[in-house]
């Protein structure tokens, strides 16, 4: 339950951000844990200003990298964050 209610604040304040419009095109973030690891990562949105609905990837490997199918996604309006 501890677990379910981290990630639903953390879903909330994501989508707070892209309603406020404060994010630019690509952004390396910083995500804070409870135990106070910090999970690093890259966020894609499209060139337009708006709200938009999320893709969300967590890997291990090459997050930096925009991957054709990241790229399709923010081209077709979705947010990516990996």
């Amino acid at each position: 339950m501890k677990f379910f209610l981290k990630n639903a604040i953390l879903s909330f304040l994501i989508v707070l951000l892209f309603s406020c419009n404060i994010l630019s095109e690509k952004n390396s973030i910083e995500i804070p844990m409870s135990d106070g690891i910090k999970l690093k990562a890259e966020l894609w949105l499209p060139s337009r200003i708006g709200s938009f609905p999320v893709l969300l990837e967590r890997t291990p490997y090459n997050r930096k990298e925009i991957i054709k199918m990241h790229q399709h996604f923010v081209n077709k309006g979705y947010a990516v964050l990996v």
